[in-house]
């Protein structure tokens, strides 16, 4: 007889959160990393990515926030790559974690082939709510350019 399946930790079912953030991106699914976020006036997202930070506070600013981005990513002629690396969850209880990690993110521009790539360093507060760990805050910074 087959052994069950053994449960997911806390901490492999938190960073599931950060894993399926990077593949929303990827495929440009905004409907994925909508599901990913708590959907309240308390969550909100801090993005200092472009040079430019700004605070948005409550899912529907950061909802639509986030649309142009993902319009972008499907509707890009060029070619879009996320990829995360060094993921670490930090339990703070038993429904509250910290994940940190960083994205590379390589776009190549289709007409000119020119390759930008940036490193963008994110920190995600997740809260479990009816048994589903979700995003309260996401703050999102790239690396220092050398």
């Amino acid at each position: 007889m087959a052994q069950p399946a053994a449960a997911a930790s806390a901490e492999e079912e938190v960073l599931q959160v950060f894993t399926d953030f990077t593949r929303a991106m990827n495929t440009g699914d905004f409907e994925l990393v909508a599901s990913l976020y708590r959907h309240s006036p308390e969550t909100s997202q801090f993005l200092d990515a472009t040079g430019l930070p700004f605070l948005y506070q409550g899912w529907e600013a950061i909802e639509n926030n986030l649309k142009p981005f993902f319009v972008y990513l499907k509707s890009s002629t060029g070619s879009n790559s996320f990829s995360m690396h060094h993921p670490q969850a930090v339990m703070l209880g038993d429904n509250g974690a910290v994940i940190t990690g960083y994205h590379n993110w390589v776009s190549t521009d289709q007409a000119t082939k020119a390759v930008t790539q940036t490193q963008i360093r994110v920190t995600l507060a997740v809260q479990k709510i009816n048994g589903k760990w979700l995003i309260t805050h996401e703050h999102a910074s790239a690396f220092p350019v050398k």
